[in-house]
């Protein structure tokens, strides 16, 4: 494999979805696919379930080949009402402290339900954002991409219990 062209393009769990799930679509039943290609079919089928795990959703939305679709496979018309949403906050001549391209769909991708988590994805968060800008993302991540998992996991790290000592 030669790699033409590095880091051309960031894509989003939603983009990486989509694009696992045409290209299973198209070794579903090819015959014509050599014996050493299993492995592709292989890979495909463990990034489908690993994002379809990554962010369940309800039993009765699937995509297009069957697997339930994660929640976080957004249309591009609502990445793109995300991105706009958060255009004050974004990176700018007017805004050299505002969000970066990672900054931004590492928001899209985990949906942080709290200012807190904003840490774990924005470098410097405190340095670069007041409280009220913070929340002000805050309510863009809510009001466009809905509730999240958080950054502690599937479930949100709500498992019920504390540490043992």
């Amino acid at each position: 494999m030669k790699i033409i062209e590095t880091q051309s393009a960031i894509l989003s769990n939603a983009e990486v979805f989509q694009h696992v799930s045409l290209a299973q679509e198209k070794y579903k039943g090819d015959k014509s696919v050599p014996a050493n290609h299993e492995n592709i079919t292989t890979v495909l089928k463990q990034v489908s379930d690993y994002l379809s795990a990554l962010n369940q959703t309800p039993p009765n939305t699937s995509s297009s080949n069957g697997n339930p679709a994660p929640s976080n496979t957004h249309p591009a018309s609502q990445i793109s009402h995300f991105t706009q949403a958060l255009k004050p906050y974004i990176v700018s001549t007017t805004n050299p402290k505002g969000l970066y391209k990672h900054e931004v769909l590492m928001l899209l991708n985990l949906k942080p339900e709290g200012p807190e988590l904003l840490d774990c994805i924005i470098e410097e968060a405190d340095e670069r954002f007041s409280a009220e800008e913070q929340e002000g993302i805050m309510g863009v991540v809510a009001d466009v991409l809905g509730r999240g998992h958080g950054a502690n996991g599937v479930d949100g790290g709500q498992d019920g219990g504390g540490m043992e000592e």
